[in-house]
């Protein structure tokens, strides 16, 4: 069986006004609007929903900023946001993911990170993700086929016949339960006479005081 290739990345550590964060589970990410282009580092974050978008970069992109403010849970907290779309460009050792028109959760209160959260949509939907967060690392993995179609056996259809020289007649094949043998005609008794009287007479013909014996020795 083939093996599923494993991208192991290690935790980084980025820099803020408060000090340097601990180290995380980063990926550069591209952030494309228009023809704008934007890269930026993208927390991987498997308990938000939905990605998250500083206001500033969403300005910088030009995103339009819709909907109502609502509450989303990011990063652990609760926060009101609008939502933006854009394209998104994740670069992996097994290829180059690519996400067309990513709803993007845009808080209404500018924090000032340039950290893009990456949560469950679209990213996890395309990638399994491994945290082992005692080695300061984690993997990425190309998702296969789905494990209903992996489950599933083949469609095969009929099996096919070469045909070699003269065609042979088709066999019959049975299509009910299988017959059995047809019971010998009933012979009537002897008129006056029982069942027991039949079976006696034929006992008396197969052992007769005149039949030959055989000597004994």
């Amino acid at each position: 069986m083939k093996r599923t290739l494993v991208e192991w990345i290690p935790y980084e550590s980025l820099d803020s006004p408060a000090g340097p964060l601990p180290p995380a589970p980063l990926l550069q990410v591209v952030l494309l609007a228009g023809g704008s282009t934007l890269t930026a580092p993208g927390l991987v974050d498997s308990g938000s929903e939905t990605s998250c978008l500083p206001p500033h970069i969403a300005k910088r992109l030009e995103l339009q900023i819709e909907g109502e403010a609502r509450p989303v849970e990011v990063l652990g907290a609760i926060v009101h946001v609008r939502s933006a779309f854009c394209d998104v460009k994740v670069p992996t050792a097994f290829g180059l993911l690519a996400f067309r028109n990513v709803e993007f959760a845009v808080p209404v209160e500018d924090r000032g990170t340039d950290v893009v959260v990456l949560g469950q949509r679209p990213l996890f939907q395309e990638l399994e993700i491994r945290f082992q967060g005692w080695r300061r690392r984690f993997g990425l993995q190309a998702r296969g086929p789905s494990a209903a179609s992996a489950s599933e056996p083949p469609v095969r259809g009929p099996p096919r016949v070469a045909a070699v020289g003269r065609a042979r007649r088709a066999l019959p094949t049975a299509t009910g339960p299988p017959s059995r043998a047809p019971r010998p005609p009933h012979t009537p008794f002897p008129e006056g006479s029982t069942k027991r009287s039949i079976v006696r007479m034929e006992m008396d013909k197969r052992v007769s005081p005149h039949a030959p014996r055989t000597a004994e020795c």
